[in-house]
């Protein structure tokens, strides 16, 4: 009788133990997906960031040529009249 009694205990506390242990791990995969699904935006802002401040740099060297096109070819209309 006590012997049923103490496997009927243990087997309880081991159920219970495992769902403890189950219900950690579960927690740890949840954090773990939590944190690469973080990582992952993460990664996606700085990409975005990146390929934002590209287009930036790219307009700002475009609009610059334009620029020096714009006097190269003015100086170049405007110099000789003047000598």
């Amino acid at each position: 009788m006590l012997a049923s009694a103490t496997a009927v205990i243990l087997d309880l506390v081991s159920t219970e133990l495992a769902r403890i242990i189950l219900d950690i791990n579960i927690s740890f995969v949840g954090l773990r997906a939590a944190f690469i699904h973080v990582f992952a935006r993460v990664i996606l802002f700085v990409r975005v960031i990146l390929f934002v401040r590209v287009i930036l740099l790219a307009c700002i060297i475009l609009f610059t040529c334009v620029i020096l096109f714009a006097c190269i070819v003015l100086s170049a209309h405007i110099l000789p009249t003047r000598i």
